[in-house]
């Protein structure tokens, strides 16, 4: 175990890394194309539109097995087209091959999620966090660094060119790293094929995990996407210091991944869920009207925690259910992926009429209702009716 966790985090890190480099690089690049704010959320929705139209089929095929080839043809793909990209030089040529580049991209989250997902018995649910915490740790924190660096000291042509050689060598060190085969504990394999997105909906569990990740997709996506923009246009703030708004974004949420999963044994989980939504509640707001850099840098902390621990429940309640490893990391990618894109298109389309800002309090109110309404609770390993009937007719 711990040596398929020692290489599984170091390829989670390097794939963390490259595609929070490619998200500077691209914020970058749009700016440099002279793109509006309605054109730069476009761009970053169409490759959000790609991951979500990409993680049913992705899990189908996660399912059936071999999701460490996958992985390797996927990255294969990536570094391709980050080839390509810099040759491009009207801003709308972009979306379309976004979404190309996150159609490939959901091949690779949904094959290392379901792998996690059937090694984390064995690991014991402390690692609960650790897959997304790394892969977080690259994209939110290590990969902007590098993005602002490689594109400062280098250009964005050479930086481009970085982030396809390291796509190509994920290609490879995947498959050396990756087990052949992932463990699996399904119940909805033994269900007809069409009928396995309508069991796994119907098990509340999954459900309301769901729900919550694609609430915390749309709120990632648009401060991700505008927090750079918000801070350079809006408020004066250089590239350098504005990066550093972004790495404090990811460290704190990193943090909670990665050291906070005792705080689930300890603490009653509808009280939890309830601290964690109100908090992400008073950040967005905090956020929405912050003006002052410190103000900024309290509200940016609150948001990331809040968002960490509500991926840390989510993780571990899907990863003690009866779910088939593949499906599920589907489903629940999806619905985060189908937020993220809520986040960016909409972010962009009422940045015409509403401060971009402002729409950090606009965007809160979900939380509100979330924190407000809330389904009876259930253990997270209870399966639903549907489930227990599958597994009778299996035995």
């Amino acid at each position: 175990m711990r040596a398929f966790l020692a290489k599984f985090v170091a390829l989670s890190i390097v794939s963390g890394t490259t595609i929070g480099i490619n998200k500077i690089l691209l914020t970058y690049f749009g700016l440099s194309l002279q793109a509006t704010n309605w054109q730069l959320g476009l761009i970053s929705a169409s490759e959000t539109l790609g991951l979500a139209l990409g993680t049913l089929p992705a899990g189908v095929l996660v399912s059936r097995g071999n999701p460490r080839g996958l992985y390797g043809q996927a990255s294969a793909v990536l570094a391709i087209c980050f080839l390509l990209i810099p040759r491009l030089g009207v801003w709308f040529l972009l979306p379309p091959l976004m979404a190309f580049v996150g159609f490939f991209i959901s091949f690779r989250i949904v094959s290392m999620n379901a792998i996690f997902l059937g090694e984390l018995k064995g690991l014991g649910h402390g690692f609960a966090g650790w897959y997304r915490g790394t892969l977080s740790l690259g994209t939110m924190a290590i990969g902007p660094w590098f993005g602002n660096f490689f594109t400062r000291k280098l250009g964005l042509s050479s930086t481009f060119l970085i982030s396809s050689g390291l796509f190509a060598g994920m290609a490879t060190f995947g498959v050396l790293a990756l087990p052949r085969k992932h463990s699996e504990v399904a119940f909805v394999a033994s269900a007809k094929p069409e009928h396995w997105l309508l069991v796994l909906w119907r098990n509340p569990v999954v459900r309301r995990a769901c729900l919550m990740e694609g609430l915390s997709g749309y709120c990632s996506s648009f401060f991700s996407t505008f927090m750079l923009v918000i801070l350079i246009r809006d408020h004066g703030w250089s590239r350098e210091r504005a990066i550093h708004i972004l790495l404090l974004n990811g460290t704190a949420y990193v943090t909670v991944l990665l050291a906070a999963g005792w705080v689930l044994a300890k603490v009653e989980r509808r009280i939890l869920d309830r601290i964690v939504y109100s908090a992400a509640v008073v950040a967005m707001v905090g956020l929405g009207l912050a003006g002052r850099p410190a103000a900024f840098v309290v509200w940016t902390a609150l948001f990331s925690l809040s968002l960490g621990f509500n991926n840390l429940i989510n993780i571990t309640s899907v990863s003690a259910s009866n779910c088939d490893r593949g499906h599920i990391s589907g489903v629940t990618t999806l619905t985060q992926m189908f937020g993220g894109c809520l986040g960016s298109a909409l972010g962009g389309a009422l940045s015409c009429v509403v401060k971009l800002q402002l729409l950090f309090v606009v965007f809160a109110l979900p939380w509100v209702a979330a924190s407000v309404i809330r389904q009876p609770g259930r253990p997270a390993v209870e399966a639903s009716p549907e489930v227990s009937r599958l597994q009778e007719e299996r035995a």
